[in-house]
């Protein structure tokens, strides 16, 4: 794997070059950049800062994001299949018609942001803080929100359809203590 710094990817990308695949961006500041369309497939971007950045359409497939912040970004219809972002900040991040299959957001923080008809089938959401997130439309087939707080979450309109099917959820009641259940306040089909 290559290293590539911040300043050599935004020379190149700027000369109209799109394809960085297994590339060692790890740490590297990009934020608020547009990169639009950018291929980063199978790159390490541990702790890379990408806040506020465009990155629609871009291509993120079996990329290591860990720990990455892309608070504020766009990442719509981009493709995050099999990524890792165990550990990432994407608070306020729109995901919306993303591709996130197999993706790990193990632990992620993702205050508010817009999952709306994103592909999270078999995703891994263990754990992720994904408070007053949107969801509606996505597709979470056999994706794991086991120990997330989806609490104010908007999902509604997708658990209780067919793009819910095998989906593990353990959760109690809103004020309870989550005792790694998800806090959740809204409608879960006959919760009861």
């Amino acid at each position: 794997m290559k290293k590539l710094t911040a300043d050599e990817l935004l020379r190149r990308y700027a000369k109209g070059e799109r394809f960085f695949e297994d590339m060692d961006l790890s740490h590297e500041k990009l934020s608020n950049k547009n990169l639009t369309g950018i291929y980063l497939t199978g790159s390490n971007l541990k702790g890379v800062d990408l806040r506020g950045s465009n990155l629609k359409n871009a291509s993120f497939q079996q990329a290591n994001l860990s720990g990455a912040n892309l608070s504020n970004a766009n990442l719509s219809g981009s493709d995050l299949d099999d990524a890792i972002l165990v550990g990432a900040t994407l608070n306020n991040a729109d995901f919306t018609n993303a591709y996130l299959q197999g993706a790990d957001l193990t632990s992620a923080t993702a205050r508010y942001a817009k999952f709306v008809n994103a592909h999270l089938l078999s995703a891994d959401l263990e754990n992720a803080d994904l408070e007053h997130a949107d969801f509606r439309d996505a597709d979470f087939r056999y994706a794991d929100f086991r120990g997330a707080n989806i609490n104010h979450a908007d999902i509604d309109n997708s658990v209780d359809n067919e793009y819910s099917e095998g989906a593990k959820f353990t959760y109690g009641r809103e004020g309870e203590s989550s005792g790694g259940l998800i806090k959740f306040q809204g409608h879960f089909g006959d919760e009861g």
